[in-house]
């Protein structure tokens, strides 16, 4: 019987509302967290690969090559 007065109320519907919210935003900030930490990685590893080169074809090791 109680639950037929919920749902008169209309807070029965505004629980399952509040509920649906409280789960997208969950949702929401993990994908956030997942693609802040995707681009992350992604910026990591390009600075990583710009090191490398910069190394790799730096003047300064030209002369200093023993091959």
């Amino acid at each position: 019987m109680w639950f037929g007065c919920w749902r008169r109320n209309g807070l029965f519907f505004k629980v399952l509302t509040l509920s649906r919210l409280t789960f997208s935003d969950g949702i929401r900030g993990r994908l956030k967290e997942l693609s802040s930490t995707e681009l992350k990685v992604e910026t990591a590893n390009r600075q990583s690969s710009n090191r490398v080169r910069a190394y790799r074809t730096h003047p300064t090791r030209w002369f200093l090559s023993s091959e």
